[in-house]
């Protein structure tokens, strides 16, 4: 179950007020990998480390109280590719220094290349793949935690990121100073033993930690940019200084928790794209806060006209698109025909001020209806966090029944109208179904 706390107190994900302390807590303990909070990578990520997996989501489950990241042989290989494995990474949170808490048990074997880090947010709507521009600022890297070279009991701490116009990479040596040489600390084996690894991220410093034992202190290779959180196990490649031997695998990597406490504000990334005849501006990614809105200006080519569609919902008037509020990353994509479509409409808005009241093994959520987009809104989806259970309806509200009484749970809602769905709401409050009591005279 995630939950994010403001002051102490648990609110809206993305509630802000002076002086907030934003709280990520996912403590793992629903029967599957909570999507409102964390994207699975599908594919091959294009990242320039020469690795030998493809990434797929089945490789991330969560059960039995931990995430588990399984790095295993395919038989027969998938699309290529001998070895399959998992990438998670937060997909909605990132921010700007604080403290990241994660306790986990790490994969063994040889080949298996395991990591806990931070990445830049302007990476975050590729997944860090060949579109980010890595280790420049905004793209740049911190390793709270890595294992390389299959060295079960040597962590490294590094940062990647750009020093006086080129590209340097330093990291923790065993004696706690920060440099390009040495060896790096060592703790007991990360595959035998469980570890809380931490980074401490300041203006000005970083501090890295394992079971609360400072590794390393550097203030002066600091990124000042928002980043968000990955973790995956990577196979083979420039991590892994030896041949992957097969018989070492499959290899599993758990995850108990992942705690993040920051003073920060997310932001998130609006992505723009222009089809052919025509262009969008800026084009470029944006960066928004919470809640905002942005404009771009779509110009065709002369005898055509333009429409605009994409995941972030809005409204097309003359040449200027005026997203909805963004509550994730999104994208604005504009596409320009010979014949003119009429007025362009677009995915609704996402539903507003959804609030949750709790019955016996159900709960009913009730929220404020949105725009549409241009488009009749079709239909509404409720979402259980955890489990995923749905509930579907014409309106608000909607009662979604299944749930396990006594477990507590939040719950976005989407809408739909004929050109696609909306991003999903800011989650309800949590609720916690409960059977009837009993009363007994006496």
């Amino acid at each position: 179950m995630r939950r994010i706390i403001v002051a102490f107190v648990l609110m809206f994900l993305f509630a802000i007020s002076a002086h907030a302390q934003y709280q990520f807590d996912d403590e793992f303990n629903g029967s599957s990998v909570d999507t409102n909070a964390w994207s699975l990578y599908d594919g091959y990520l294009q990242n320039g480390n020469s690795e030998h997996q493809i990434y797929q989501p089945a490789n991330a489950t969560e059960s039995g109280g931990y995430l588990r990241i399984t790095a295993e042989k395919a038989n027969p290989p998938v699309d290529g590719y001998d070895y399959t494995s998992a990438y998670v990474y937060m997909n909605t949170f990132n921010f700007l220094y604080g403290t990241v808490e994660v306790r986990a048990l790490m994969p063994g074997g040889v080949g298996p290349w395991p990591a806990i880090w931070l990445l830049g947010a302007d990476c975050q709507a590729n997944a860090g793949g060949p579109a980010c521009n890595w280790p420049y600022p905004g793209s740049d890297e911190i390793d709270i935690a890595e294992i390389l070279n299959s060295n079960s009991t040597q962590i490294n701490n590094e940062v990647a990121m750009i020093s006086n116009g080129k590209i340097v990479q330093p990291f923790c040596n065993s004696n706690g100073s920060f440099g390009t040489s040495g060896a790096r600390p060592t703790i007991t084996n990360v595959s035998q033993n469980w570890h809380v690894y931490t980074l401490i991220w300041e203006p000005g410093s970083l501090t890295w930690q394992v079971d609360g034992v400072t590794t390393c202190y550097e203030t002066t290779l600091v990124p000042s940019d928002p980043m968000f959180l990955i973790i995956n196990t990577a196979v083979g490649g420039a991590g892994e200084d030896r041949a992957v031997q097969n018989g070492t695998l499959p290899q599993t990597m758990l995850v108990d928790y992942v705690h993040v406490t920051t003073d920060s504000i997310p932001i998130y990334q609006v992505s723009p794209s222009a089809g052919a005849n025509g262009s969008i501006s800026p084009s470029s990614v944006v960066t928004v806060n919470p809640g905002s809105t942005t404009t771009f200006t779509v110009t065709p080519n002369a005898g055509y006209y333009a429409s605009v569609g994409g995941t972030c919902g809005g409204t097309l008037s003359g040449s200027t698109y005026t997203t909805g509020e963004i509550i994730a990353p999104c994208t604005v994509t504009a596409s320009f025909s010979a014949t003119p479509s009429g007025p362009s409409a677009t995915v609704p808005y996402a539903p507003t001020d959804v609030t949750a009241t709790a019955g016996n093994g159900q709960a009913t959520v009730s929220f404020k209806l949105p725009a549409n987009g241009g488009s009749p809104i079709t239909g509404y989806t409720v979402t259980s966090t955890p489990g995923g259970i749905t509930a579907s309806g014409a309106g608000s509200p909607i009662t979604v029944n299944g749930l396990a009484n006594g477990t507590a749970y939040t719950f976005p809602v989407t809408a739909t109208n004929a050109i696609g769905t909306s991003q999903a709401s800011t989650p309800s409050n949590s609720v916690t179904p409960e059977a009837p009591r009993r009363h007994v005279r006496r």
